[in-house]
């Protein structure tokens, strides 16, 4: 799967991207979450990658959340979040 557009991808911002592993195709998945059909996670390596933040970049990759890590994994996601935050 490829990005079928390309968004501004120069950001003067520290980034940090937040991303669901599970996708439609396949697998067990956890009770409350749901598979991610609009922001895959190869799509958002994909944008990851080529995204030029000069202040610093992170991804976070959530193996048991699909669209909604927030809701899927919210203990470690605000962990996660706030951790960064604080640095």
């Amino acid at each position: 799967m490829k990005m079928q557009h390309r968004p501004n991808s120069h950001i003067r911002l520290i980034v940090i991207l937040v991303s669901g592993a599970i996708v439609a195709a396949g697998g067990l998945l956890p009770s409350t979450a749901a598979a991610d059909p609009f922001a895959p996670a190869v799509i958002t390596e994909q944008y990851f990658s080529a995204l030029e933040a000069p202040h610093g970049k992170r991804l976070l990759v959530f193996a048991d959340s699909g669209h909604t890590p927030f809701a899927d994994e919210p203990e470690r996601f605000s962990n996660e979040i706030i951790s960064r935050l604080l640095r």
